[in-house]
């Protein structure tokens, strides 16, 4: 039933389905209402989508019975109250969407004991807690946004114990150190590029006399090295990249159409298709003339929340260097041959990647 709009309120006589039931959805529709706690009768569902409707009220607990749940997706609703830690006792790969809804309180430490899952989205909230040390414990996490929070305290060093991330993002929460809208994050592990921490005095003097030993060696390399550029930028000045026309985001990437979109993913066909979501669809293609495969993440606009997402995601790859992202080939924000937004990223092809 999904993207249908279909109206009215989520009905309780749902419930009645059969127990045998695995996999329910009604996603992308205008259905409000509450979730109704006898939703633990369907208690054989390995797939429940929800997402992008105008449900209310808490999350009921027993939606944690639901043991044997991989896809469970709640986003872009209107639900409130606090996350029942029930979700906890999930024991089965799982993609966990809660985004963009009214949760408050924080986030259960059940959540962070969630081995198997794989998504966990819980950004566009009003959660308060920190992030603790037990979330090295949801080491088969390819994707956690935790975004558009207020997440307290420092961002623990485990984090790099993930060693299947993907795609990591804690900007605009109140964490204790600056990276994408933070204020006093530092520190940490190397590959997350962030500021040292203060050190005392005597350290400082200890770094001093290193730095005096260091520069003796590093400067003249250094005007050898400003020479030489120097001197190739002479030789190459004819050859001129032009920046994207966008100044909000990716001011270094080269331009790209919506004809050469088309081309390179056969006109967005069905045979050029990975995966499609709630918000977009996904292709593989040949970018002509320069013959680079990519992989093209065309945005969904009429789906609410899709203009925000495609914006924050721009803005953390624009920002974010990092071994284990996915390198950005180029950004399209055009119109198409109908006079309709168009929105899409293009990503570098992994061929033994996701």
């Amino acid at each position: 039933m999904s993207f249908n709009q279909f109206e009215g309120i989520l009905p309780t006589s749902i419930t009645n389905l059969s127990s045998q039931l695995t996999f329910l959805t009604f996603g992308g529709n205008k259905i409000g209402g509450s979730i109704p706690s006898e939703i633990s009768n369907l208690f054989h569902l390995n797939a429940l989508d929800m997402n992008t409707n105008f449900l209310r009220g808490n999350l009921p607990a027993s939606i944690g019975m639901h043991t044997n749940l991989q896809i469970f997706l709640v986003g872009a609703n209107q639900l409130t109250g606090e996350i029942p830690s029930s979700l906890g006792n999930i024991t089965q790969p799982l993609r966990l969407d809660l985004a963009l809804n009214n949760f408050q309180g924080s986030i259960p430490l059940g959540i962070w004991n969630l081995e198997y899952v794989q998504l966990l989205a819980l950004y566009g909230n009003k959660l308060n807690s920190t992030i603790p040390k037990q979330l090295m414990n949801i080491s088969s996490t390819q994707l956690l946004d935790v975004s558009l929070n207020f997440l307290t305290g420092s961002l623990p060093t485990e984090i790099g114990k993930l060693q299947h991330i993907v795609k990591l993002n804690v900007s605009n929460n109140k964490l204790s150190a600056e990276v994408l809208g933070n204020i006093k994050l530092c520190g940490g592990i190397p590959e997350l590029h962030l500021k040292p921490c203060p050190v005392q005095k005597q350290e400082k003097r200890k770094k001093r006399t290193a730095l005096k030993l260091v520069l003796v060696i590093v400067i003249p390399a250094l005007f050898l090295s400003l020479a030489v550029a120097f001197l190739s930028m002479l030789l190459t000045r004819k050859v001129k990249k032009k920046p994207l026309s966008s100044p909000s985001f990716g001011q270094f990437l080269p331009k790209v159409s919506y004809q050469e979109l088309l081309n390179a993913t056969g006109g967005f066909s069905s045979g050029n298709l990975i995966d499609s979501g709630n918000f977009g669809s996904v292709y593989n293609g040949t970018l002509s003339p320069t013959g680079i495969t990519v992989v093209v993440k065309v945005l969904k606009l009429n789906q609410r929340g899709a203009s925000k997402s495609f914006m924050a995601e721009c803005e953390a790859l624009r920002n974010i260097q990092h071994r284990n992202l996915v390198k950005l080939v180029s950004v399209c924000s055009r119109t198409d041959f109908h006079g309709n937004d168009f929105k899409a990223l293009a990503y570098e092809f992994m061929p033994n990647g996701s």
